[in-house]
């Protein structure tokens, strides 16, 4: 079988998208920085810290809805999220798990970055 194309197409300028891509990368990298520099020594500054996280990767993920056709690439990009466990986490934990889900988000998004060209400008058909 051969390559198979995208389902969904970007319904702004791809380098529009890349523009707006790139500044949510580059907050999302600060972010990680900023973990990987801090000690965050009490709960409640990871604590604030994680709810920066979520607000970042809420972002992103409202982004990504907007800008495409469908919910297709948005979905892909939930589907990365950190599972938030039932059973109370360690300290310890909880700072894995941010960490680890801001490299996934930021993984996505650069592989979403070098391939906007796969997902071209759809031109409307008339109505």
């Amino acid at each position: 079988m051969g390559l198979q194309l995208p389902r969904t197409h970007l319904i702004r300028p791809s380098a529009e998208v890349a523009s707006d891509l790139q500044r949510r990368l580059t907050q999302g990298r600060e972010l990680l920085t900023e973990l990987t520099r801090s000690a965050l020594p009490v709960p409640e500054r990871l604590e604030h810290f994680g709810a920066r996280y979520w607000d970042w990767h809420d972002d992103c993920a409202a982004f990504l809805e907007r800008v495409f056709s469908t919910s297709e690439i948005g979905q892909r990009y939930a589907e990365i999220a950190i599972e938030k466990s039932v059973e109370p986490a360690g300290f310890a934990d909880l700072l894995r798990d941010v960490a680890l889900g801001l490299q996934r988000d930021i993984g996505f998004l650069v592989r979403l970055h070098d391939g906007l060209r796969a997902y071209s400008v759809s031109v409307r058909p008339p109505s």
